[in-house]
């Protein structure tokens, strides 16, 4: 991605809560530095929080979070948000990642359905001179190029496990669905740092 303000080139990283059950995209943030603690429960309140969006009508607290081992997991701010909110932290055993193997199959639906097709792509890690060469995406203009890969093809995608899309699914179960009854002040105040 391109800093428009720095005309810096840098890789961005992107944060995301997806619903195991429905694979819905819960929230999806783009960083342009390794997020922080403080980054991730701000993804995660998007995620728990109602978006008053008709394309992107999901939300909802969970009972567990499932993630992997980054320090920011395993920090006492993110532990006790956990608490407070009444979520289980799942971490994944180290070297594990088929635990995570549904986020893991989301991140390759965008790195083969969306981000092969941006200019500079490159799936190397640190590898900035392709960009160099080839342009890159202003980072202002990604959120919303994720978002609407989100909301007008994985979601609408059939997922071969749930034999339907992540968008039937969701909807199809609104009537069993737990964790959307909530108290937005209390979970404000939870996630606070």
């Amino acid at each position: 991605a391109l800093n428009t303000a720095t005309g810096k080139l840098y890789r961005p990283w992107m944060t995301s809560v997806i619903d195991v059950g429905h694979r819905v995209i819960m929230a999806a943030v783009v960083h342009e530095k390794e997020p922080t603690t403080a980054d991730s429960l701000a993804v995660l309140e998007q995620a728990i929080l109602p978006k008053n969006s008709v394309d992107y009508p999901f939300y909802g607290k969970p009972d567990a979070v499932r993630c992997d081992n980054a320090k920011i997991y395993q920090s006492v701010e993110w532990l006790s948000a956990m608490m407070r909110l009444g979520i289980t932290p799942d971490p994944i055993p180290r070297r594990c990642p088929s635990m995570n193997g549904i986020v893991e199959r989301a991140f390759e639906g965008f790195k083969d359905g969306l981000f092969c097709r941006l200019a500079g792509y490159t799936d190397q890690y640190r590898a900035l001179a392709k960009a160099n060469k080839e342009g890159a995406i202003p980072a202002p203009l990604l959120p919303g190029i994720i978002r609407k890969f989100i909301t007008t093809e994985y979601h609408l995608r059939k997922h071969t496990a749930l034999k339907t899309s992540p968008w039937e699914s969701w909807h199809d179960n609104l009537d069993v669905a737990d964790g959307l009854v909530i108290d937005l002040k209390e979970i404000k105040d939870a996630l606070k740092l």
